[in-house]
């Protein structure tokens, strides 16, 4: 939601409203990393977008089934879920200190029987201190192999001597958890509030958290955004910070307020969209980690229009930006934008989508009716819609955004007396094992709910169907025409690195499951390229050319254009040749490339873009098995 500001002018201009406090959310391959979805892009930057409810307003054919629920009464944060438990955090406020700042932590709710939620635990009860945010992922470091989690540690009153930063927990027996350490974001006291929103990245064979702290620059002089190196848990070590006005230059305008707020990471972790409040979203350049660079940002309409929180969809070729309001601003509550950041310097947004309460600004209390967070698993948006409730929005045709399913919890009433008595669903989760939804609501609790994923497709090309996470992936990154069809099952496989996966074989690629890594991205493609052809030794860069210093190739042309036009890294992998000619299965010689996971080869007898096509490596593997 809203992390306060409480300088004396923000207080004058929010008092009729709310205390403004401010609030929470949590994904990451390469800037150049884009996958091309199903749509083709406009570019709306000269126009001033306004959220339009479409067909919001007709009832959807629900896809979200109740499935049980569990009571935490009062002032809950956001959920996460992991190896079937679910974690909820705990909000607080300055206003009638400490009475609203329980402090009651991250709670530890055991979902063996979905239908009957049990409370088993609580962590990082911190006094004085809310527990918002959380991140939970399995990692494996020389220093830590275990369950990771990460929760966003703010002094409910900042003038007070709480702690403030990101506490850090082993919870690979989450009925045991073990702390681990505190990273400290600032001074008690005087500095800002602490960290709020965080996110959670593995980049190669190191862990980084992305902690937002909103108002450091104004208290701190240092930037909202922290980059912390947590590789070893039990140490963990800043290593790069950022700011809009100390390292961006950027300066709000009359009635705008800058503040970090959330951070996403991209898969890669070489790049993070920081929500800057009216700043928009900033996308910033991670590849050296102890220097962010700002790339690019969301160009918002001029006024007040507030950027909580993002994700990434469409193989990070779209994101998804919430705007929360206190109150509705111009006869109308936030409401989601979809953006198209297949060039990270240039965003554009292409779609937009309202409740209809939302849209139509219906009266309300503090953030009745405003968008909160958004979580995507395939083409479907799963949006905390406080109020409204949680929407499922199927983004396939991102510049038509849809609903196909919502869930509003019965209202409940705020015992500490800030928020209305009404549904006010904070956080939506989306990407375990199962199809399992989880929502926390302020007031109300836990919410376990049901979702089927997309019926099995099947080809009779093959005569195999491809379903669930596998579906998702596959519709998501290019469908037939990058992966090809399915010809195998569902099957458990050793892989490359000595462990058993599920996975299945397409024409081109190899989907693999690795649940094991963060979400969103357990569905992974298999790095078969260097089993078809040895990597070539290091070429020198070319002018004018991409240079890829972790294989030493160069990538241009026709090659280059398909690889960042159709997922590049995420989806190929680094080149490890130089183009060369070669004589393929049809006698005929060609220009080809080789990359981690495809070979590129140039047919210019077609025309474009049919003149790049890809190498059938799923195909030639299964057959060599």
């Amino acid at each position: 939601m809203f992390v306060r500001d409480d300088r004396p002018r923000r207080q004058r201009q929010f008092l009729a409203l709310v205390a403004l406090l401010l609030a929470l959310v949590v994904a990451p391959a390469v800037a150049t990393a884009r996958s091309t979805p199903a749509f083709t892009p406009r570019d709306e930057r000269a126009r001033m977008p306004q959220f339009d409810p479409g067909d919001a307003g007709a009832a959807p054919a629900s896809d979200l089934t109740l499935v049980g629920s569990l009571a935490l009464p009062g002032f809950n944060g956001d959920v996460w879920g992991h190896r079937g438990f679910a974690y909820i955090g705990t909000w607080g406020a300055a206003s009638n200190y400490p009475a609203r700042c329980p402090a009651t932590g991250v709670r530890i709710i055991d979902l063996a029987d979905p239908a009957s939620p049990t409370l088993v635990g609580a962590l990082a009860t911190i006094p004085g201190t809310s527990q918002e945010d959380i991140y939970v992922a399995r990692v494996a470091t020389p220093h830590f192999t275990g369950d990771l989690l990460a929760t966003g540690i703010q002094a409910c009153n900042r003038a007070s001597d709480a702690p403030r930063g990101v506490d850090l927990w082993d919870v690979s027996d989450p009925r045991a958890p073990r702390h681990l350490a505190f990273w400290e974001s600032g001074p008690a006291g005087s500095g800002a509030q602490g960290g709020h929103e965080i996110d959670l990245v593995v980049r190669g064979d190191r862990v980084y958290l992305g902690v937002a702290v909103p108002y450091s620059e104004n208290f701190e002089r240092r930037g909202d955004f922290r980059l912390v190196e947590v590789t070893d848990p039990r140490n963990p070590v800043q290593v790069g910070t950022w700011g809009a006005g100390i390292d961006g230059g950027l300066t709000p305008s009359a009635g705008q307020t800058f503040f970090g707020h959330s951070v996403r990471f991209n898969a890669a972790g070489t790049l993070a969209v920081v929500s800057y409040w009216d700043a928009g979203g900033l996308l910033l350049d991670l590849a050296d980690p102890a220097r962010p660079a700002l790339v690019g940002r969301t160009p918002y309409p001029p006024g007040t229009v507030v950027n909580h929180s993002s994700w990434f969809a469409a193989g990070e070729a779209l994101l998804l930006t919430a705007d929360e309001y206190a109150g509705p601003q111009g006869g109308r509550w936030g409401g989601l934008r979809i953006w198209d950041v297949r060039d990270p310097a240039a965003p554009a947004q292409i779609g937009q989508f309202s409740t209809p309460n939302a849209a139509a600004g219906r009266p309300g209390g503090a953030f009745q009716f405003t968008i909160h967070n958004p979580i995507v698993r395939g083409t479907t948006a799963y949006v905390s819609w406080y109020g409204d409730g949680v929407r499922a929005i199927d983004i396939a045709d991102p510049a038509n955004p849809r609903e196909i399913g919502n869930f509003i919890p019965p209202a409940a009433a705020d015992p500490y007396g800030y928020f209305p008595t009404s549904a006010m669903v904070w956080g939506v989760y989306s990407g375990g094992e199962d199809d399992l939804v989880l929502l926390s609501d302020i007031n109300g609790g836990l919410y376990v709910l049901r979702t089927p994923f997309s019926e099995p497709q099947c080809f009779a090309e093959t005569g195999h169907c491809v379903g669930g996470r596998f579906l998702d992936f596959w519709r998501e990154r290019g469908g037939l025409a990058i992966n090809g069809y399915p010809i195998s099952g569902e099957m458990v496989e050793t892989l490359e690195d000595g462990k058993r996966y599920t996975v299945q074989y397409f024409e081109r690629t190899r989907l693999e499951y690795h649940p094991d890594s963060p979400v969103p991205y357990q569905v992974q493609i298999g790095q078969f390229g260097r089993r078809i052809r040895a990597a070539d030794p290091p070429a020198p860069a070319l002018p004018g050319a991409s240079y890829f210093v972790e294989t030493g190739h160069n990538l241009d042309g026709r090659f280059g254009a398909y690889w960042r036009a159709n997922g590049g890294l995420a989806q190929f992998g680094y080149p490890i040749s130089e183009v060369i000619r070669e004589t393929l299965g049809d006698g005929r010689e060609y220009e080809v490339q080789y990359f981690e996971r495809a070979r590129f080869e140039l047919h210019p007898e077609n025309a474009a873009p049919y003149d790049v096509l890809l190498g059938q490596f799923g195909r030639q593997i299964l057959d060599g098995r």
